[in-house]
């Protein structure tokens, strides 16, 4: 039968740790067996009239199969149809399923013209041949079954064209008769968009993240939130001289960042907040205070609200969050309450009463970024407001019930739709990032249950890594949207193919915002679902390195092979090698605990927290995070144990933020 079957490493007398453990992650990735489950309908787009498109799913037995997709009805209800209805009953009815198959039974159900490669405006133009062609592309299966003779040119583009940037997909017509159709089609070799995707998916957050900056982030001639968040990426990835160079025109005078004010422009100033946090110098806090004072009357008392907001909810994000960041630059509560009446201001326009946000009072569409802009200013907001400040406690249950309305419109590929709510609307790469961010900071900051949401997270993370190419091209960004009168014509936004600026700045903070928080043995068992050996590797050579555990000597060092018996106990408890501390460590209270008391806090010139302890230890911030309320000397610490030898410390506030010891 035609299966994958995967390539590892001979066992000689020698190999380095890491062989050893790709060796046994897997040898168990191959082996493991998955419980049989029922085939699932999930919606893949909408046709010109918005009826719903379906695929239905049956997963194979093993995780390794190649991933097969049997299309018919491209020509109306006709009986290819039930064709394929029959071969997915029956395949779903097998002990032993050696495909992973999707069927999209009813391709086109209005016998519109189709064309391939699709041609028009996604998805306003062509709507079922777009829908078809970048699901497919975005699946990357190893093989496409068309049950029509008559294919529109499907199969021949499919072999030809590189499918939604993703690759070239092997493409036969198929005849439903007889029940062994599986083993006729004998070894299936992975075709190139699955090597493209699986290629995608090793790449750590840092991988990705670099990719992207490459393209994106150089260019701040308009201030505005899309260069900014860009520039704020990078600015996480360490290239910050290049950052200041590009901002430096709005502090020396040069230029005027307000200029043409406007929402979009005011979100703008927030790379001058992390530019702040990382330098200390007092321009960049006077270009966050000067959109601030917008809140303001001449007088210095607050107006209804931030300026420029437009009744949209991009406002959320755009005129909460940088209010929000000056209280926390300047100390100045006023600020503070600015970014608390703004934010209920807003929600009194946007809020629906489910939890999701409409785009603006004309339509009660929850457009998938207007959800996204209200869960990343709802998260950076967070961020900076002090526990003790009034509107804390209402910006934390905002945030709690934006999450909670979301999470079941996830779709099962870990996107959110370009109208969240509306099954069968495109699957949105933009909103989709942005959602990720906020419930990626909402789990390091406690804010939600880690039980409920890290999944999703995971989910999330795993759609945008497989959606980004290396040189940038995104699967699927909404256009820019103004205020639109009705749901259909937010359903039928263009959607974007290749690189976007916006789609690729949200797709960078995602993926830094994940850099420091990715678990090890979370990325280990993300390492584990590859299927190429090689692969494989590198995946877990990313991992290592992004723990500060694998060197260049160490990486080349070769260790003895250990004996056969303690293997179990590695898979099932992993503990890799770390350097041993130092002589003179802090009380220890437990394994994985250490009790301190601060005697001394200041920060790194690139603005992250070291803490002194009583006992002459010295703890260094490893992320760049907000810490708030901040530490002060004479305070408890505690520092914790995490995975691949990280730890984390949390003070008296149960604020916690990444930590390592210096001294």
């Amino acid at each position: 039968m035609g299966i994958y079957r995967a390539q590892y490493p001979t066992q000689g007398s020698f190999m380095t740790f890491r062989t050893l453990v790709f060796t046994l992650l897997a040898a168990l990735t191959v082996l493991h067996v998955m419980p049989l489950s029922a085939a699932e309908v999930v919606g893949i787009g909408l046709t010109a009239s918005l009826t719903r498109l379906d695929a239905v799913v049956v997963e194979a037995t093993v995780k390794s199969a190649p991933t097969v997709v049997l299309v018919g009805g491209l020509h109306g209800d006709d009986a290819s149809v039930a064709d394929v209805r029959k071969a997915v009953a029956a395949y779903e009815q097998r002990r032993n399923r050696p495909l992973r198959l999707l069927a999209v039974p009813l391709a086109n159900p209005d016998a519109a013209f189709l064309v391939f490669p699709p041609t028009g405006i996604a998805y306003r133009e062509h709507a079922e041949s777009h829908a078809l062609w970048r699901w497919l592309g975005s699946q990357a299966p190893d093989l496409v079954l068309i049950a029509s003779e008559e294919d529109a040119g499907l199969a021949a583009a499919l072999g030809s064209q590189t499918v939604a940037d993703m690759g070239r997909i092997p493409a036969v017509r198929w005849v439903g008769t007889g029940a062994d159709w599986v083993s006729k089609l004998g070894v299936i070799a992975p075709s190139d968009a699955r090597a493209e995707l699986e290629r995608r998916r090793t790449r750590s957050p840092r991988q990705l993240a670099e990719e992207l900056a490459t393209h994106y982030g150089h260019d701040f001639d308009q201030p505005m939130y899309i260069n900014a968040i860009a520039l704020l990426a990078r600015i996480r990835l360490g290239q910050i001289d290049d950052v200041r160079r590009l901002v430096e025109p709005y502090v020396d005078g040069s230029k005027d960042s307000l200029a043409r004010p406007n929402g979009l422009v005011m979100a703008g100033h927030i790379v001058f907040t992390e530019l702040a946090r990382r330098t200390g110098d007092p321009r960049y806090v006077a270009a966050v205070r000067k959109v601030a004072d917008l809140g303001f009357d001449s007088a210095g008392q607050m107006l209804e609200a931030m300026p420029y907001h437009d009744q949209y909810s991009d406002s959320v994000f755009m005129g909460t969050a940088i209010v929000a960041q000056a209280g926390a630059l300047t100390g100045e509560r006023r600020y503070f309450d600015m970014a608390d009446r703004h934010l209920r201001f807003m929600q009194k326009l946007v809020l629906r009463p489910d939890g999701l946000y409409r785009h603006q009072p004309l339509t009660d569409a929850a457009w998938g970024r207007g959800n996204g802009f209200a869960a990343l200013g709802l998260a950076l907001t967070l961020s900076e407001l002090p526990i003790d400040h009034p509107g804390y406690a209402h910006a934390l249950q905002s945030y709690r019930q934006l999450m909670a309305a979301l999470l079941p419109q996830q779709t099962r590929d870990g996107l959110w739709r370009n109208v969240v709510d509306y099954p069968g609307a495109y699957p949105e790469l933009s909103g989709t990032a942005m959602i990720g961010f906020a419930l990626q900071r909402g789990l390091a900051r406690g804010w939600i249950d880690a039980r409920a949401y890290r999944q999703a997270v995971e989910q999330a993370w795993l759609a945008i890594n497989s959606r980004v190419s290396s040189g940038g091209s995104l699967i699927d960004v909404s256009e820019s949207t103004t205020r639109l009168p009705s749901l259909q014509q937010y359903l039928q936004r263009a959607a974007l193919l290749g690189n976007d600026p916006r789609g690729g700045a949200m797709a960078m903070l995602f993926a830094t915002e994940r850099m420091d928080h990715e678990s090890g043995w979370a990325a280990i068992t993300r390492c584990a679902t590859v299927k190429s050996a090689s692969a494989r590797y590198s995946c877990m050579d990313a991992v290592l390195r992004d723990a500060g555990l694998l060197t260049a000597a160490s990486e080349a060092k070769p260790v003895a092979v250990p004996k056969p018996t303690p293997v179990p106990k590695l898979i099932a408890e992993p503990k890799p090698a770390v350097s041993a501390p130092p002589a003179a460590m802090p009380p220890v209270a437990s394994s994985d605990r250490i009790a301190a008391t601060l005697a001394r806090v200041q920060r790194t010139p690139d603005g992250r927290w070291q803490l002194s302890t009583t006992d002459n230890a010295i703890w260094q911030q490893t992320e760049h995070e907000n810490v708030l309320p901040e530490p002060k000397a004479g305070q408890d610490i505690t520092i914790r144990k995490g995975s691949l030898g990280s730890f984390r410390c949390e003070l008296p506030t149960h604020v916690t933020f990444r930590c390592v010891r210096t001294r």
